[in-house]
């Protein structure tokens, strides 16, 4: 930002915050130190416990921003077609988005289908424009939409090499290209889609199966084919680490020591590790582990199963399920 808009930002993170409170003021809200932050939007959701008229959020940052009483001039939410689904991080977007004069919605992510969450994010841009998602099936609806999306661009224009003002927009021809598999990609194609295919017939056959074994199991496969067509070196590290899981689990019972962890489990545990860690991740990753997350919290077994594995003498089981440290809580 500052080699290309000569401003300064400060990036807000839970040690940043504590800080300006040490250095500045303890009852300063953190959120009027600074006129230009950058910050995680998983890391400001709010997070909530409970569940009806108990339902409480126990994100702290959360409730701090809220408390701001000045509007902010500009807000830019990058990857958002995160908060075009009905979450956390779409209850931040609205609740930003009726606190800001300005609102830049940034994403390369092709609209997905589902008229539902497009809605969602062409109501953060004109609350009024639509009521609800059926009125995207109006006839006027398509012309509606195009005029917002490109109001405002008719009218910026940059100087091109010989100093002449032309339009920093250019018209595009939007149209579908046929990329065919080589005998290779659709061999290896059929091949992925057939073991994920068995394995969901599989588990659908097993009676004697817990429902988050079973949501693990799922999530798995899914996980197999989102690394298929991400790259085929995701793939190969996917299914190495499986093989190579499967080979411990089958000598931890072969030498009658504590068996290991199932290797499905072992892989879920190690992304969600990575994710604990803030470490890079593909972003199908990280969507299907915030999606498993968020499925284990509501349900009450994660907090439940990380307090029972704090008291146990050994680490915990993935039959417990893993608990990770939440944005805005203390580690």
């Amino acid at each position: 930002m500052q080699r290309h808009f000569l401003r300064t930002f400060y990036i807000y993170n839970s040690r940043k915050m504590e800080g300006i409170q040490e250095l500045v003021d303890e009852n300063l809200n953190p959120w009027l130190a600074r006129n230009s932050i950058i910050t995680s939007i998983d890391w400001i959701k709010p997070q909530y416990e409970g569940a009806g008229a108990g339902r409480r959020n126990t994100n702290r940052f959360y409730d701090q921003l809220m408390k701001v009483e000045r509007r902010w001039d500009l807000v830019m939410i990058d990857e958002s077609h995160y908060v075009s689904t009905d979450s956390n991080r779409a209850e931040l977007a609205k609740a930003i988005q009726e606190r800001c004069d300005s609102l830049l919605l940034l994403t390369a992510t092709p609209h997905s289908g589902n008229s539902e969450h497009f809605f969602n994010l062409l109501n953060l841009i004109d609350p009024f424009m639509f009521s609800d998602p059926e009125d995207l099936d109006r006839s006027d609806a398509r012309q509606r939409v195009e005029k917002v999306m490109t109001e405002g661009k008719e009218t910026i224009f940059e100087r091109n090499g010989a100093g002449q003002l032309v339009k920093k927009f250019k018209e595009r021809d939007v149209h579908p290209v046929q990329i065919p598999f080589t005998p290779e990609e659709d061999d290896l194609y059929k091949a992925v889609s057939g073991y994920t295919g068995d394995g969901w017939a599989e588990l659908t056959r097993k009676r004697k199966i817990s429902a988050a074994d079973l949501n693990i199991g799922k999530f798995l496969l899914a996980l197999v084919q989102k690394r298929m067509v991400s790259s085929l070196a995701a793939l190969r590290e996917t299914l190495k680490n499986r093989i190579d899981s499967i080979v411990v689990t089958r000598h931890d019972f072969a030498c009658e020591r504590r068996p290991g962890q199932h290797p499905a489990r072992q892989e879920l545990q190690r992304l969600l590790k990575d994710y604990q860690r803030g470490e890079f991740m593909e972003d199908e990753d990280r969507e299907l582990i915030e999606r498993y997350i968020e499925a284990r919290r509501d349900s009450g077994d994660v907090r439940r199963a990380y307090e029972r594995s704090q008291n146990a003498s050994e680490p915990a089981c993935a039959d417990a399920g893993p608990y990770p440290t939440w944005p805005g809580q203390a580690s």
